[in-house]
């Protein structure tokens, strides 16, 4: 009869409807390659007019360059929010730099917010709300979970989750200790190499081993496990 085989043929959309956790998808999160190239073209210009001229010329010459770069997305009716992020970072750091007369001050937003973002997973490892979970199970819950919160009664799951949420609160760190101590320094040259060198790349990187090691740990995750109830605690 007919009837047994409805069950499995509705349930097969259903499957393929869930969200992924695939590396196209992380990048496109993060900006892409487009968006390497959007935040960090703004950074180059200023730091090589800076070098040449001064920071008045260089403060609206990265203003400029983030305008540019607006407008070239409006005109190909492109996606904004990303764009329209930049600007505002640019024109904050650029702002900042102005007002102080330091040019090294053009970093200070960005090692605020990276310090921010070091202590926000720093912390959130320690009270066992690893971000990284937290991130993982919003864009692409694990097969099985009964609810949102289940992934943290699995000690396999917890445990990944907590490693790699570590792992990128000590980049973040990393950040703050090599470009803190340039922008101590006043290495402006240097600082604005380093921000783009461990800025998008690196960040691209960890979110590829974060979905590599993800997606492995969550194929050796059995469905009974992944069923058990949350603990009473979460």
């Amino acid at each position: 009869m007919p009837e047994p085989a409805q069950p499995a043929e509705s349930a097969q959309p259903a499957k393929k409807n869930r969200p992924s956790l695939d590396r196209q998808t992380i990048i496109n999160q993060i900006g892409g390659v487009r968006g390497l190239f959007d935040s960090g073209l703004p950074i180059l210009v200023f730091v090589t007019v800076n070098a040449f001229t001064s920071l008045q010329v260089a403060v609206w010459s990265a203003l400029g360059t983030g305008a540019l770069l607006l407008a070239v997305r409006l005109a190909r009716r492109e996606k904004l929010q990303q764009a329209i992020s930049g600007f505002l970072a640019v024109a904050i750091a650029a702002f900042i730099a102005a007002q102080t007369g330091e040019a090294r001050n053009f970093f200070l937003p960005q090692l605020w917010t990276t310090a921010a973002y070091g202590l926000a997973f720093l912390v959130s490892a320690v009270v066992r709300w690893p971000l990284v979970g937290v991130i993982a199970e919003f864009l692409s819950p694990t097969q099985g979970l009964k609810d949102s919160k289940a992934w943290r009664s699995n000690s396999t799951l917890m445990w990944t989750y907590t490693w790699l949420t570590l792992l990128w609160a000590a980049v973040y760190l990393l950040r703050i200790a090599v470009q803190g101590s340039l922008y101590l320094a006043n290495e402006v040259t240097l600082l604005g190499t380093t921000r783009l060198v461990m800025g998008w790349p690196l960040t691209a990187l960890e979110a590829l081993l974060t979905v590599y090691v993800v997606r492995r740990v969550r194929r050796r995750v059995s469905p009974a496990e992944v069923c058990d109830p949350p603990a009473e605690s979460a």
